[in-house]
This record gives structure tokens, sequence and C-alpha cells, in this order.
């Protein structure tokens, strides 16, 4: 890293442009209309217009990862949402 910010500092703009992904990390801003996702059943449709995106080229597969696991995430609430919802209605019919 020493090398490559002093290379940079020297006018090397190859080794700036190594150093700052290096330092900051390459941020890509992708727009990706996803359907809302109230239950478990919502993920996979989520997911394919996530593949379709990555597919056309719209978003890189890295930022098709990334937004995976946030589908992920958002659906492993809406999992939780709904057991606590049947947990509920059980105990209420007691």
């Amino acid at each position: 890293m020493r090398n490559l910010h002093a290379s940079a500092l020297a006018g090397d703009t190859h080794a700036a442009a190594v150093y700052l992904a290096r330092c900051v990390g390459s941020r890509t801003f992708v727009e990706i209309d996803l359907p809302e996702i109230r239950a478990a059943a919502d993920l996979a449709a989520a997911a394919r217009s996530v593949l379709a995106a990555v597919a056309e080229g719209r978003c890189d597969v890295e930022s098709g990862e990334r937004l995976l696991g946030l589908v992920r995430g958002v659906g492993e609430a809406a999992v939780v949402e709904q057991l606590e919802a049947r947990i509920a209605a059980l105990e209420a019919g007691r």
C-alpha cells in the first residue's frame, strides 16, 4: 500500500486508481425494481428480479450477490413476522 501511495502521489494514475479502490472500495449504485417482500413466497420474485438485472448487464455479479443478501435478510424478517402472527393467533385461541 505504501508503494501504491507513493506512486499515486508521483502521478501514476493507475496506482492512484488501485490505491483508491483498495482504500474506499468500489461503489456501484444499482437501481432495480423489486417486488414488495411481505412473505417468504415473495422472495423468489425478488431473487428473479435481481438475477434478471445481472443477466441483462444492468447490475454486476458482485452487486447482485449483495442485493440477494439484502433480499434474504428481508425475507428472514418476513418469516419471523409470520411466525409471530401465527403464535399470537394460536395463543389467542386457547
